[in-house]
């Protein structure tokens, strides 16, 4: 646990402090903290984190995210999309998000789900998971910043690239383990309440309450 606790602090640290390319390059320290936690499986060729990332796969990462995985295998589920049958593997994960008001259909009866899912898509689905259920994606990018999610530049770079990949998925997603929810916690005290992560992997994510300043942070996490 030790040294789990220090791979976060030097993954903090970094997000706090590298240049903006590194975040565009390679998000891989991410997506090992989130494989440790539990909460990114990545597939059979590992991460794939240049791969651009489909609605069904952010339907899973956000039951995942929420630490609902195990619950939504023991639930039974009404077929509402044509494309999206109960013998589909995404099938519970889309209908959990569906009838939780996180995702909604392409159509009356459609989700489409291999469709790439846009930058803005994805955000405005992270923020209804953190509880602000009246985000859209027009203003998603915008209210991140105000949340804290991302900084200006990050929701820049995200908004003008042609693609969202698995490699931005990641960084949204471990953001948000730090990030407010609208009931006021941050959402990964809420994964230690359900014993999802450890109450210690939670405080971890803890940073920017528990210190007054950037010396007190930094000092927090060498620590």
């Amino acid at each position: 646990m030790k040294n789990f606790g220090k791979m976060i602090a030097l993954i903090l640290i970094l997000a706090l402090t590298i240049p903006m390319s590194a975040f565009a390059d390679d998000n891989t320290q991410y997506a090992d903290t989130l494989y440790e936690l539990g909460l990114f499986k990545g597939t059979d060729n590992g991460y794939e984190l240049e791969k651009t990332f489909t609605r069904e796969e952010a339907a899973t990462v956000l039951v995942r995210l929420l630490g609902e995985e195990k619950n939504v295998a023991l639930k039974t589920y009404p077929t509402l999309f044509t494309d999206v049958e109960s013998d589909r593997w995404s099938f519970p994960y889309v209908m959990y998000c569906y009838e939780n008001e996180i995702t909604r259909g392409t159509g009356e009866d459609t989700f489409s789900p291999v469709q790439e899912i846009s930058t803005e898509e994805f955000v405005t689905l992270v923020l209804r998971l953190l509880g602000y259920t009246d985000a859209e994606p027009k203003t998603a990018l915008e209210d991140c910043i105000y949340l804290n999610l991302l900084n200006s530049e990050i929701a820049k770079e995200l908004e003008l690239s042609s693609s969202f990949t698995r490699n931005d998925m990641v960084y949204i997603v471990y953001r948000s383990l730090m990030t407010k929810t609208a009931s006021g916690d941050i959402l990964a005290d809420i994964l230690a309440e359900k014993a999802v992560i450890s109450e210690e992997e939670a405080e971890e994510f803890d940073v920017y309450g528990s210190a007054d300043n950037i010396d007190e942070l930094l000092d927090k996490l060498l620590n």
